[in-house]
């Protein structure tokens, strides 16, 4: 009685020992799987962590890159600017030198308008002298015009006669070399009739011996 009482209870104490492994098995997989998922998380969230320094890093060094050019621009333009605050201030300082000189030179004129008129008289003069001789000169290239028209009709006259003179040097070469082609046949003519009259005459002596 005791034995199976001691049995019983031993086997109890190994159902439980067995249940308390199983729920700590289970427990220390539901463990593992959770620092698995854990881990993963981990992994992901050190990915993603790593992805976001990166392109905040990209961004910053993007935007680093951007303000120093902008830097650059703006220290371009504020040389250029200078430059042409030096520039202006030199025009401006030669635009007041030409200011102080040309007010200068008002006095002056100021003070010289009676040579200025006489100037003036002397000026209208010339002009009307001026006029004068462009209408002489307008007169004499009127003349001139018609010499020119003259000529160019005497040109013209000359060289139709020029021609005509060639025309009658050619028909004269023609009729003297027809001359001298006819003299050319009078003489062979008169050679031949020469020769002719040379050669009957022998016969003709002959003849009269005969008789």
């Amino acid at each position: 009685m005791a034995e199976l009482q001691a049995r019983s209870t031993a086997q109890q104490q190994a159902t439980d020992v067995r249940l308390q492994l199983e729920a700590e098995t289970a427990f220390r997989n539901s463990l593992e799987t959770k620092y698995a998922d854990a881990r993963r998380a981990l992994e992901h969230f050190r990915e993603a962590a790593k992805e976001q320094r990166d392109s905040e890093a990209r961004k910053y060094e993007s935007q680093v890159q951007f303000f120093q050019q902008e830097i650059r621009n703006l220290q371009k333009s504020l040389a250029d600017a200078q430059a042409r605050f030096a520039s202006t201030n030199e025009e401006l300082a030669r635009l007041t030198s030409e200011l102080a000189a040309s007010r200068r030179e008002v006095i002056r004129l100021e003070g010289t308008k009676g040579q200025l008129a006489a100037a003036t008289e002397r000026l209208s003069a010339a002009l009307l002298e001026r006029d004068a001789a462009k209408a002489g000169l307008a007169a004499e290239k009127n003349r001139a015009d018609g010499l020119a028209g003259q000529l160019v009709a005497q040109s013209e006259e000359l060289r139709l006669l020029g021609d005509h003179l060639r025309q009658k040097d050619a028909e004269l070469a023609a009729a003297v070399a027809r001359e001298e082609t006819v003299e050319q046949m009078t003489a062979r003519f008169d050679q031949h009739l020469t020769e002719h009259l040379s050669r009957l005459a022998p016969q003709q002596s002959a003849q009269s011996k005969k008789r």
